[in-house]
């Protein structure tokens, strides 16, 4: 099972979370800061197999490849809002 209070899982989900529009893929990769490039993209992986994220391929020029952008599922959204109150109350603690 996916351990989501990971600072990479959180650290992802929350990138994800601020950006509506998505984060293409390799500046996703760039943004995450607490783990190697390597890492980043299994995280990734991981999170869009367990249902928290979703990609979608973007044509932002018809001459060149489609670019790969990851967006944050409802599903996602909930757990994170779920993880930063745990976060909260502990810190009330």
């Amino acid at each position: 099972m996916l351990e989501l209070v990971r600072r990479e899982y959180y650290e992802i989900l929350k990138i994800l979370k601020d950006k509506e529009n998505g984060v293409q893929s390799s500046r996703l990769v760039e943004i995450v800061k607490s783990v190697s490039q390597s890492t980043a993209y299994r995280k990734i992986e991981e999170l869009e197999e367990a249902g928290l994220i979703d990609s979608k391929w973007i044509f932002e020029d018809k001459r060149k490849k489609p670019r790969k952008y990851y967006i944050i599922t409802p599903l996602g959204k909930s757990v994170l809002e779920k993880v930063e109150e745990i976060h909260r109350l502990l810190r009330k603690s």
